[in-house]
């Protein structure tokens, strides 16, 4: 325990040289201690005193910015200033080269800064950020770069654009400049050496995420070098689009290599792809393509979805010249395609063309020809359609050649007045009506006249026509259909078949309704007229004439002339052609003189068609024909009768002479050849005793 004395002595002691302040507090007071040089401690007016900075400061000037160089020193940096000027504080960094060239700092109301370079003797004062690490540029509202040399250069790999918002962002360049030109975007690439063709220069990608949040490319537009070569450059633009996960090209276009002012075009890729344009299409170039490799393809359609009935879809040939000329060309449609040479050649098939026929304005006149190659491999016309002078008349050519073939699947409907088949070839024209159905109906040509009828109204001719030997137009032969008689219910027709005569036309054949059920027929013409029947003639009824007419048969066996009769039907006994039969007890046997029941029956003589077939295909029993062996005996005279030889089958010119032979006239030779006769056999006959 210490005495209060010597608390007292310590206390004392502490202020011998140090002076110590206990429970100061805070006062407002501008007064502050001093020591003047006597050391004595005394109070003065903290704004009397002033303080002399040189000691401790060096190059001070205005608005210089001290630095510390030392724990007891500063320095008045002399390119380094800061002022506060109209409430604007600047702080500039000055160059030691020449202080007119500084960076400033100055900030204003709000906090508004600008960093500002100055070259107070050109303008070289340039700002460069080099960052050792990343540059963020954070503000509040937007960024403004303003290059008042025109340019911004960014230095960099990627440049990325980013934000959240919506229809965000996007790159917009702005000409405010009231001139004719706007803003671009270049691509370029300079990279110090000669490039090659197919370099690629810039692309633009459209990416975004697929349905697994993939980064997928779905679209793009490239631009490359096609060519370097100098004052020969071409380049090419591409723009593709994914497709199946992979980018294809939907429209590229290149700059020809060979030819100037030219680029060429390639829209869409694979053969099924879709090219649609919403407006007009004008295309000025010489040649067109459409190629695909699919069968049956391509397929060129103009499709109108307008509900008007008058109008439809048009492919138009238009040739706008002034100085268009009868003849001139206007369009042609043409088909190609290779032949079979060994090195294939390119043929036109077919075309269809069009041709000016006259300009003359308010007369105008066109041509229209369908053509196809002809077997020379040239082009013939199929059909040619030409506007006449005639208004409302329009001539019609259809195929091309004496020998061609027209064909028309349906009906045909002609509505004009005169119609002709015209050919320069032997034999020709000829007309064909063709009928392929299996039932029993035949092709039919009718006429019709479709007014009301009157008697003896004609209803249609066929006109056989020609030049007679001076040159002058003849109608040889008619056949014309004729009404008879028109009254309802009771129609009678008539049918004549003329022919001229000594230069008038004669009926050589008329059939004429007469009455129910009765059609009379006059065949020939004049009482001197002669009608032969080649064939066979039936009738029924009675048949009044007023001669039979016989000619001469033929070379061959069993061929008989013109008026012989024929015995058909009756037994089918095999027989030799030009043979002599006798019918026997219902068998045709070979007459044979020497025997009665071989000599006095029916006789006749077997045509070329029963020695064919049989006895019921025709036995002659009277008329001109033929046999088939040379008479037996005898000389040949005409006229002179014909007898049963004693050789079966056969005939002779000598009547028999032995006793039971049988004579029996058969007819007349007609001094032919030792064959032909005129066989008229005598119902009779004579056995010699």
């Amino acid at each position: 325990m210490k005495w209060i004395g010597q608390h007292i002595v310590d206390f004392i002691a502490r202020f011998r040289s140090d002076v110590y302040l206990e429970g100061i507090t805070t006062s407002t007071e501008t007064d502050m201690l001093v020591v003047d040089s006597a050391n004595k401690v005394s109070k003065r007016a903290i704004d009397a005193i002033t303080v002399d900075v040189s000691d401790f400061m060096v190059d001070g000037a205005d608005n210089r910015i001290l630095t510390a160089t030392g724990t007891d020193a500063m320095l008045a940096e002399t390119y380094a200033t800061f002022v506060n000027t109209g409430n604007v504080s600047t702080l500039s960094l000055l160059s030691d080269e020449d202080t007119g060239d500084l960076f400033s700092i100055a900030t204003t109301t709000h906090g508004a800064t600008t960093l500002t370079t100055t070259d107070d003797d050109a303008t070289a004062a340039h700002f460069e950020i080099a960052a050792d690490g990343n540059i963020t540029l954070d503000a509040a509202n937007d960024i403004a770069l303003e290059a008042a040399g025109a340019n911004v250069t960014i230095d960099a790999e990627i440049v990325t654009f980013e934000s959240s918002a919506s229809l965000a962002p996007y790159l917009q360049m702005k000409s405010t400049g009231d001139t004719g030109l706007g803003s671009y975007l270049v691509f370029e690439k300079d990279a110090g050496s000669a490039p090659t063709d197919g370099d690629d220069i810039g692309t633009i990608w459209w990416r975004g995420d697929d349905s697994l949040q993939n980064l997928t490319t779905y679209a793009s537009i490239a631009g490359e070098i096609s060519e370097t070569d100098n004052t020969d450059e071409a380049g090419k633009l591409t723009l593709t689009v994914a497709n199946n996960a992979t980018l294809c090209n939907g429209i590229t276009m290149e700059g020809d290599k060979a030819t100037a002012g030219e680029v060429d075009v390639t829209i869409a890729a694979g053969a099924a792809s879709t090219t649609t344009i919403a407006g007009n299409l004008n295309a000025s170039g010489e040649d067109h393509t459409f190629t695909s490799a699919t069968s049956a393809k391509p397929v060129l359609t103009l499709k109108t979805t307008n509900t008007t009935g008058s109008s439809s879809a048009e492919l138009k040939f238009l040739k706008d010249a002034a100085d268009s000329v009868n003849g001139e060309y206007l369009g042609n449609i043409g088909w190609y395609g290779d032949n079979n040479n060994a090195s294939p050649e390119t043929i036109q098939y077919a075309q269809i063309l069009s041709r000016i026929g006259s300009v003359t304005d308010g007369s105008e006149l066109g041509n229209l020809y369908l053509k196809v190659a002809r077997h020379d491999g040239g082009l013939g016309a199929g059909l040619s359609i030409e506007g006449t002078t005639t208004d409302g008349q329009i001539d019609v050519a259809i195929a091309a050649g004496a020998a061609s073939t027209t064909t028309i699947a349906g009906n045909l409907n002609v509505n004009g007045t005169d119609h002709t088949f015209t050919s320069a070839t032997s034999a020709k024209p000829v007309l064909t009506l063709s009928n392929s159905n299996t039932d029993a109906e035949s092709p039919e040509l009718t006429f019709q006249k479709t007014a009301n009828g009157t008697n003896n109204d004609g209803l249609g001719i066929i006109n056989f026509i020609g030049d007679d030997n001076g040159g002058n137009v003849t109608t040889f032969a008619q056949i014309e259909g004729k009404i008879e008689a028109a009254a309802d219910g009771s129609e009678e027709g008539e049918l004549n078949l003329t022919v001229n005569a000594r230069g008038n036309n004669r009926n050589g054949f008329r059939a004429l309704g007469n009455g129910s059920e009765i059609v009379d027929t006059d065949i020939g013409y004049g009482s001197a007229s002669t009608t032969t029947i080649a064939g066979k003639a039936t009738v029924t009824s009675e048949l009044t004439t007023g001669s039979i007419r016989h000619s001469v048969s033929g070379a061959d066996a069993g061929m008989y002339g013109p008026g012989a009769e024929i015995l058909y039907g009756v037994e089918t006994t095999s027989v030799s052609a030009g043979v002599i039969y006798g019918l026997r007890s219902g068998v045709w046997v070979a007459m044979d003189a020497d025997h009665e029941s071989f000599t006095a029956p029916l006789c006749a003589v077997a045509t070329v068609a029963a020695g064919s077939g049989d006895s019921s295909d025709g036995m002659i029993i009277k008329g001109c024909v033929t046999l088939a062996s040379a008479y037996t005996a005898g000389t040949d005279t005409t006229g002179i009768m014909v007898y049963a030889s004693l050789t079966a089958g056969e005939a002779t010119l000598s009547k028999p002479t032995a006793s039971g032979d049988f004579v029996r006239i058969l007819g007349y030779s007609l001094n032919s050849g030792d064959k032909k006769m005129f066989f008229n056999p005598d119902n009779t006959y004579v056995e010699i005793a």
